[in-house]
């Protein structure tokens, strides 16, 4: 246990050095290389550490979905970082249309993997829809990992299609993402409460 609280000391010290960072540095690329590098290294803390934090993930599957998981959050990171610091620099120009294409992108892909993954997640305190009701009772945490695997896709189709008509992109994202996450929030934790009160076998 000592050990876990270092490692999650050390994760969540690179979290706020991030957010501290992406605060008070004005430099757009220099900030969000700076960012992206504390957030890499939060992620390969926890790489590095995934048999420690989820001891149950003793199964090789499971692994596999926690390191295949980190590696495409720190794969999506350097991909914002490498788009930010080529724009900011004035090496690559893309329009507003091109800005709102290339962000859709990387939302539409984001919500299409982690449906694809999210069933696949054992249960643990450290990657996925982590909710004070999934993270106490393990039953809770595939329903609502379940409900993500079943709504990615066509929430993602959805997202895509609203984002080429609307006028308000990012109006359309923060619905899409509030929807997606949303949904198996509420549903798992009226699956949680009824399970708690004796309503669910």
């Amino acid at each position: 246990m000592k050990a876990v609280n270092k490692k999650r000391g050390l994760i969540l010290l690179l979290c706020f050095a991030a957010v501290i960072f992406s605060a008070n540095i004005h430099d757009p690329a220099l900030a969000s290389c700076v960012t992206g590098g504390c957030s890499i290294a939060a992620l390969l803390a926890l790489y590095k550490n995934l048999a420690l934090f989820t001891s149950v993930t003793t199964e090789e599957m499971y692994i596999r979905s926690l390191t295949i998981t980190t590696f495409f959050n720190i794969g999506m990171i350097l991909v914002v970082i490498s788009a930010t610091a080529l724009t900011e620099s004035g090496i690559v120009t893309l329009s507003a249309s091109g800005e709102n294409v290339f962000a859709t992108a990387v939302v539409a892909i984001i919500i299409i993997f982690s449906g694809m993954i999210s069933p696949r997640l054992p249960f643990n305190r450290h990657t996925g829809l982590r909710l004070p009701w999934t993270v106490q009772d393990e039953d809770t945490w595939k329903v609502a990992h379940r409900i993500l695997g079943i709504t990615a896709l066509p929430v993602a189709l959805c997202y895509i299609a609203a984002s080429i008509i609307a006028d308000d992109p990012k109006t359309v994202t923060l619905c899409a993402v509030a929807f997606w996450i949303g949904l198996p929030a509420v549903l798992s934790y009226i699956y949680y409460y009824r399970k708690m009160h004796g309503d669910v076998s």
